[in-house]
């Protein structure tokens, strides 16, 4: 086997010939149908791109260029990206040659420091990190040699230039954001010989005695190598390089979608729900009062982060692995115990939830308003959808898998195609419920008034298999 370089060379125009065929025998071929809601819900559904490096499948998860992801967790960063690229596992000799390409490529300009140490101390790490990789676009290679001139079949020569550059500068920025903005002393930099994730770690200046911690780093930077061409990270990428904008630009605007609470940040969310149980508890919580705050984490209106996947019905396969990994080396840690009995506990609260009675919740719920409106005059409204109840009261709520909001005087909630809406005094915005994070609950005006802080209405006023009724229950509170 060739170096990375040698390998692309050879199978590229393989490939070229293989999509003329396919164009050529398949091209009038209709692969996807397109609804209004999927017009306006984000085209989640619609196959429209192609993807060869991997796929969520979602019964099986994560599937790279064949392979299952947890059939390949042993692979190290630099292993998963040839593949990534190639379709095939590096032998030795390719493997200890993209190591080399990191290693001559890792040097960072120091104009990326100065920048990024003049950042105000508050800045978000994801923004530095972007900052970090943007600002280095006038290396592109790329860009130096399209200025120049070049034939369209060799843009992909100075493109994986690039690529090699990023990934080779990107763990010693990222550990450098890291170090700067937490203070933890000067930034570090690449040590040749080690291998990507073992950089990383180091670089973070981390203690790794037992280097359990680098281990950890190369599962985790190749469990987060790929996740198919749809989402909004990569999905950006393609669609700033489609207009040969270079990898600096992509790479960036890709990280700016991938800090969105709705994708990459959800990480961080996730994080920060179990660092606040452990900070009720003073530690990792016992089965039971990890059971009680999720109950009261539900009743609050909220959701509890890492729960509901767009695509997958299954347990998503890099959490396996890394559960596996931490019961193997951190079984003890605290945060760690406390994730573990969180997947043990959280699926079975959510079914009871789900099943809870409406009479018991609407006390529950009632009392926790009552306790944040004391002294205070609101309405409240709970909204009934597919099973699934939870309180939004005052300003704020969510609905099954969307929200809904009201303030104000009068406000109306709308629903279906059919034209039903509900009115009710007290309220004053117009509320909309969304599910599945698409608007698919639509309509025309139609006021219905509440029946002693009661109001039914009609499934069949709804889109997009509604639920046998929908049920509002209003509850109002005066001030003292």
């Amino acid at each position: 086997m060739g170096t990375l370089q040698e390998t692309l060379r050879a199978k590229i125009p393989q490939w070229r010939e293989e999509i003329a065929e396919v164009k050529a025998t398949m091209g009038d071929k209709v692969i996807s149908e397109v609804t209004v809601n999927q017009a306006y819900g984000g085209m989640r559904g619609v196959k429209s791109m192609v993807c060869d490096t991997s796929v969520v499948d979602p019964d099986k998860g994560l599937i790279i260029r064949g392979h299952p992801l947890l059939e390949i967790k042993d692979l190290r960063p630099e292993e998963t990206f040839f593949l990534l690229l190639t379709g095939e596992r590096p032998d030795a000799d390719a493997k200890a040659a993209l190591q080399h390409e990191f290693d001559r490529r890792s040097q960072v300009p120091d104009y990326v420091w100065d920048l990024l140490k003049a950042m105000p101390r508050d800045s978000h790490p994801m923004c530095m990190l972007d900052t970090g990789i943007l600002v280095m676009e006038r290396e592109s290679v790329f860009r130096q040699w399209y200025d120049k001139g070049m034939r369209k079949e060799d843009y992909w020569i100075p493109m994986l230039g690039d690529a090699l550059n990023i990934l080779a500068r990107m763990p010693v920025i990222a550990a450098g954001v890291y170090r700067i903005r937490y203070e933890k002393g000067s930034v570090k930099t690449w040590t040749h010989g080690l291998d990507w994730g073992a950089n990383f770690a180091n670089m973070l200046g981390i203690p790794d005695p037992t280097e359990a911690y680098a281990k950890l780093m190369r599962i985790y930077l190749s469990f987060h190598a790929d996740h198919e061409g749809g989402n909004v990270s990569a999905n950006t990428c393609h669609t700033v390089g489609s207009s040969l904008s270079d990898a600096y630009y992509s790479v960036s605007a890709g990280l700016n979608g991938l800090a969105g609470p709705l994708h990459g940040l959800a990480n961080q969310e996730c994080l920060k729900w179990v660092l606040e149980l452990m900070a009720r508890f003073g530690g990792s919580p016992t089965q039971e009062q990890l059971r009680e705050f999720a109950f009261e984490t539900l009743r609050s209106g909220q959701v509890i982060p890492g729960y509901g996947h767009a695509v997958l019905r299954v347990v998503d396969p890099r959490f396996a692995g890394f559960l596996e990994f931490g019961r193997k080396y951190i079984a003890d840690d605290p945060v760690f115990k406390t994730v573990s009995d969180i997947f043990d506990v959280v699926p079975k609260v959510l079914e009871e939830y789900s099943d809870e009675p409406r009479q018991s919740r609407q006390v529950a719920d009632r009392q926790h308003l009552a306790q944040r409106g004391r002294g205070v005059g609101f309405a409240s409204v709970r909204i009934w959808f597919d099973r699934i109840s939870v309180l939004h009261g005052a300003v704020f709520g969510v609905a099954g898998d969307g929200y809904a909001i009201a303030t104000g005087a009068e406000s109306r909630t709308r629903y279906g195609a059919d034209a039903t809406e509900v009115g009710f005094d007290g309220l004053d915005q117009e509320a909309e419920v969304e599910r599945n994070r698409h608007h698919v609950l639509r309509g025309t005006k139609a006021t219905s008034t509440f029946d002693n802080g009661r109001a039914l209405i009609s499934a069949s006023a709804c889109e997009g298999s509604p639920p046998e009724r929908i049920e509002f229950v209003l509850t109002t509170y005066s001030s003292d």
